[in-house]
């Protein structure tokens, strides 16, 4: 308990985010500024923020909060604005970035950027990092966002920071996993440069509407296999 509050002191935030878990439910900011405690914005005691870490239904993961690089945080400053990038690597040696977009946080989501509570995700080209194609979601239906409902920004246009630098590193993280055939990274641009949040092995197939033919004959060779395999028809 006193290790967690020390380093909360020195770092004056830090993540809580439970260890199995989707859409980033369940999701803490844990701040500490003049001398007090906040937990999402609410100000609590040390025993408040003790008592609700108990009440956690499952193991939770502490760590660094990342600081946003400041092009992004221009659009929505209070989420992470995460990149989700799809790569394909069927035989090992040629992992292909298939599919990118970002994931923009708004009052609705509050320090996440979940799309289905409220949030944007806007397409990014895989070449040169434009974003383009903004959009909120309502009852499973996607609406043109062109600009942030909060902030005002226009949202398309922009340039995601380090883009060649994120790519590069996706690809070196594939590669030392041939295994691996399919998967989706989480990436944050921070002032620093590119950071992984997380690899998903199962990642959301939400937007399945923007899929490639490359990315369509992946996952029908899959089936096709699959079916073979089981001898299914």
């Amino acid at each position: 308990k006193e290790g967690l509050f020390r380093i909360l002191e020195d770092e004056k935030k830090l993540a809580l985010k439970a260890s199995a878990g989707t859409h980033g439910d369940g999701f803490y900011c844990m701040a500490y500024e003049n001398g007090k405690y906040y937990l999402n914005n609410d100000e609590m005691t040390r025993q408040q923020i003790i008592d609700k870490i108990k009440s956690f239904k499952s193991y939770y993961i502490v760590t660094q909060w990342i600081n946003l690089h400041h092009d992004l945080k221009e659009i929505y400053p209070n989420s992470v604005s995460s990149i989700r990038m799809m790569v394909i690597n069927r035989h090992g040696y040629d992992p292909k970035i298939t599919q990118t977009y970002i994931r923009i946080g708004s009052t609705k989501t509050g320090f996440t950027d979940n799309v289905g509570y409220g949030g944007i995700c806007a397409m990014i080209d895989p070449e040169n990092g434009e974003i383009y194609q903004p959009e909120t979601i309502v009852d499973h239906v996607y609406y043109p966002c062109p600009t942030h409902p909060d902030t005002g920004t226009v949202i398309g246009g922009r340039l995601i920071p380090c883009w060649d630098e994120a790519k590069k590193l996706v690809l070196d993280i594939s590669r030392y996993m041939p295994e691996m055939e399919y998967l989706g990274y989480d990436v944050a641009i921070t002032e620093d440069g590119p950071q992984i949040i997380e690899i998903n092995i199962h990642q959301d197939l939400h937007k399945c509407n923007t899929f490639s033919k490359e990315i369509m004959d992946f996952f029908n060779d899959k089936i096709a296999q699959k079916k073979a395999k089981y001898g299914l028809s």
